[in-house]
């Protein structure tokens, strides 16, 4: 977890291209965490993160969405 506004969120950290990337464990579109499995956060080909509510898929390295509405995931700052 992190403190984001004022609270303390879930967040986690992948590593993708020899970098660690963290963010907030909430989707971009929806106030759902990403993971409908604990910990597992990319989709079936590895490359991207994907939301298990609603499949909107992520880059890893970047937050952006590549598919689904085109909102970003927020990074986690430490």
């Amino acid at each position: 977890t992190v403190h984001h506004n004022g609270a303390e969120q879930a967040a986690f950290a992948v590593r993708y291209d020899g970098r660690v990337h963290a963010y907030l464990n909430e989707c971009a579109h929806h106030a759902v965490e990403l993971d409908g499995v604990e910990g597992e956060f990319f989709d079936e080909s590895g490359l991207y993160l994907v939301c298990c509510t609603h499949g909107a898929t992520f880059a890893p390295d970047t937050g952006c969405c590549v598919s689904g509405q085109r909102h970003a995931l927020m990074h986690a700052c430490c």
